[in-house]
């Protein structure tokens, strides 16, 4: 349930410009959504397509059986949330049109990793993150969230955005756990929901992802 009072909504609209609610029911939504209209706000949501660990299995190991296209290859891991690598992998995902994270959300911790690919030069080509955005009082405590995924222009068509999802999928399920994994998908967007599902997850229609923002602020639909 969301349980943030309205001066506790307007608190951190003030002071980051958005709310973050994950794993709403459409039923909230309609129940919050009135009040929040009356005080300015909209609630922006996004599909999300979730599936157990055991139906992503499968999918992602045929995906990853090929290996990685000719001059490409797994960059290092971000350890540094300050450092070089660190950033330009943020400059790369801003470039593609995501807002991208703070780099302490991007480096290596438990339940959290990135995934980079890069050319010869070491500039990375695609991206993808996973973490564990609930807490152990959610029921989604074991739910894996996986995205920011970016991809090259001059890169596409060769298949790396199915390639780094689908190893960003595998470290959240065979290294931290994950029970399931979830990702976020604008209901336009068709290239990212086939991609999605090419992993194995789904649409849940009963689970819903967005963000409270100020009526007139920039719609984002990735």
């Amino acid at each position: 349930m969301i349980r943030i009072a309205s001066d506790g909504i307007d608190a951190i609209l003030r002071e980051q410009g958005m709310l973050g609610l994950r794993m709403v029911s459409p039923a909230q939504r309609s129940a919050y959504s009135p009040g929040l209209a009356e005080r300015g706000y909209r609630f922006d949501t996004w599909d999300t397509m979730i599936a157990d660990r055991e139906t992503v299995r499968p999918r992602i190991e045929a995906i990853l059986e090929g290996g990685l296209p000719d001059g490409l290859a797994l960059a290092p891991a971000l350890t540094e949330a300050e450092g070089a690598s660190t950033r330009r992998v943020q400059q790369f995902v801003s470039d593609a049109g995501i807002v991208p994270f703070p780099g302490a959300l991007l480096v290596e911790a438990p339940g959290q990793a990135s995934v980079t690919v890069a050319d010869r030069d070491g500039n990375p080509v695609a991206f993808a993150n996973g973490c564990f955005p609930h807490n152990r009082f959610s029921p989604h405590h074991r739910s894996a969230w996986v995205g920011l995924v970016a991809v090259e222009p001059k890169a596409r068509g060769l298949g790396l955005g199915k390639i780094v999802n689908a190893l960003a999928i595998r470290r959240m399920v065979e290294e931290f756990g994950a029970e399931r994994v979830y990702e976020l998908v604008s209901p336009s967007n068709e290239t990212s929901r086939r991609m999605v599902e090419a992993c194995g997850p789904t649409v849940d229609a009963t689970l819903l992802c967005g963000s409270v923002v100020p009526d007139g602020a920039q719609r984002f639909t990735r």
